[in-house]
């Protein structure tokens, strides 16, 4: 792929009796979601760089397991869905039925209500944010660091990629907010939505600058919904269904073979911004810091790096990056936000989701 083109023109569960601890819960794939005196570690990452974390974090726990009384224990690498894992934290009783340490890109847990009120507004859960880090950091982001309990560990994005294969592709979006206007008819794909903390970002990114009526409009624009796999096959193929822009992460973009005849466009606005976040129990900080240690180590560094995530003092805080309004996501209910969007989202779409 080329380098970038820039500059251009509840279903409710019936249950008798009082609900298990979470100790004695399992996944929908049988997985224990805790394990008793261990360090439990839950880890919600983009797919692309579950393979390459799982291989040297379970190098990892054996080596600290081996020699040390208190295990560490992640679920979520043992289990193919890790966010119905993540999902169930939600329905704690209390501190003792949450993992010692949340690493998740997600919002649907730390940003529902309930949750944020009783476990990050309490100081149960500490976000942490390397001191180094915050130095690299905007002022408005040491903010919102501090403000709201918010432990910045990585940063991806998403952007838009040109399938270049496509003939009369017409004029080319310069900003997100192009995306909804309506030459851009059918020209649009994108990987996934519904649960999707990047995509209910940039139906939030629409709204602030647009209005609501935007999100109807951007949803009229898409021809297809797929998994990103999908969506790097169809790049430069002969799918008579594939469509010139394609919206997907920057971890699935790395991917594209270079022989695809596909480039990144740079927006104005700059990519979509994708936070990796870090919380830990405040009460187990100090058990925790060979984990802490191992995920603000080189070697995670290297593992963010091949999925495009950049730690803080990575960043280049110079440019334009666009996100919905922190403020905003920090006080309200991110599901019933993502849930009343995706109402709108739906009523525009020509094509079922995949």
């Amino acid at each position: 792929m080329a380098s970038c083109i820039t500059n251009i023109e509840e279903t409710i569960l019936m249950t008798c009796g009082p609900r298990p601890r979470m100790s004695k819960r399992v996944s929908e794939h049988g997985i224990p979601v805790l394990q008793q005196g261990a360090l439990n570690i839950y880890t919600i990452l983009p797919c692309p760089l579950k393979v390459r974390f799982k291989q040297a974090f379970e190098q990892f726990m054996a080596e600290h397991n081996s020699k040390s009384a208190t295990p560490i224990y992640c679920p979520t690498i043992l289990d193919g869905a890790p966010k119905s894992i993540e999902a169930q934290m939600q329905e704690a009783h209390g501190e003792d039925d949450l993992p010692e340490m949340l690493i998740t890109t997600g919002f649907h847990t730390i940003f529902s209500k309930p949750f944020k009120q009783e476990y990050l507004e309490t100081g149960v859960y500490t976000g942490l944010t390397k001191p180094e880090f915050l130095d690299k950091m905007p002022a408005d982001y040491r903010r919102i660091a501090a403000q709201y309990n918010i432990g910045f560990l990585a940063f991806g994005a998403w952007s838009l990629i040109f399938d270049m294969s496509v003939e009369n592709a017409g004029s080319y979006p310069k900003s997100w907010t192009d995306l909804a206007k309506p030459e851009f008819r059918n020209k649009l794909s994108m990987h996934g939505y519904h649960g999707k903390a990047s995509g209910t970002s940039l139906l939030l990114v629409l709204k602030e600058r647009m209005g609501e009526k935007a999100i109807g409009q951007f949803a009229q624009n898409i021809k297809n919904i797929k998994h990103f796999a999908e969506v790097i096959k169809s790049i430069d193929s002969p799918d008579p269904d594939r469509v010139p822009f394609n919206i997907l992460p920057n971890a699935a973009s790395v991917q594209i073979p270079s022989r695809k005849n596909a480039a990144m466009i740079e927006f104005k606005d700059g990519p979509l911004m994708a936070p990796l976040m870090l919380f830990v129990k405040k009460s187990k900080l100090e058990a925790c810091r060979p984990l802490i240690d191992f995920f603000w180590s080189d070697t995670f560094r290297e593992i963010l790096g091949k999925g495009d995530f950049h730690m803080p003092d990575e960043m280049d805080w110079s440019l334009n990056y666009s996100f919905p309004s922190w403020d905003y996501l920090a006080t309200h209910d991110f599901t019933e936000l993502s849930d009343e969007l995706d109402v709108v989202f739906q009523k525009g779409l020509n094509v079922p989701k995949e």
